[in-house]
């Protein structure tokens, strides 16, 4: 996955946060993307955190930060890909995606944990910032 030299990091992580939110499945390549950017962007966190702010508007960078030092994360998942990087702060989304794709031998989970706010790398959901 990662672009072999062709984007710079900071480029990257600019598009990265631009289509996060229309990419299906990137539970599948989360890791991936994870380990791409502890290894090759720590230059672009913000000291002391895993806010990635090139990934984000002025605006999610802005709601990120008035919220609490601890908050409520939900996802909802499967057991297959209950590993995955993307969480909501609204609790029914995560419901609805338990749900999208349970059925037979796929149980809904929703899965619930509190973290700091500087563990978190990203908000790219434009309600968070209404």
């Amino acid at each position: 996955m990662w672009n072999e030299g062709k984007l710079n990091p900071e480029t990257f992580l600019t598009v990265l946060g631009k289509i996060w939110q229309s990419c299906e499945g990137n539970g599948e390549w989360g890791g991936e993307v994870a380990d791409i950017i502890a290894e090759n962007m720590s230059e672009f966190t913000v000291s002391g955190t895993n806010r990635i702010p090139a990934m984000m508007k002025p605006r999610e960078l802005k709601a990120l930060c008035a919220l609490p030092e601890m908050v409520r994360i939900y996802r909802g998942c499967n057991p297959i890909n209950k590993e995955g990087c993307c969480w909501t702060l609204d609790r029914s989304k995560a419901e609805w995606f338990a749900r999208r794709f349970s059925g037979e031998g796929r149980p809904a989970l929703l899965l619930s944990a509190m973290v700091e706010r500087d563990f978190i790398a990203a908000a790219t959901n434009p309600s968070l910032c209404q």
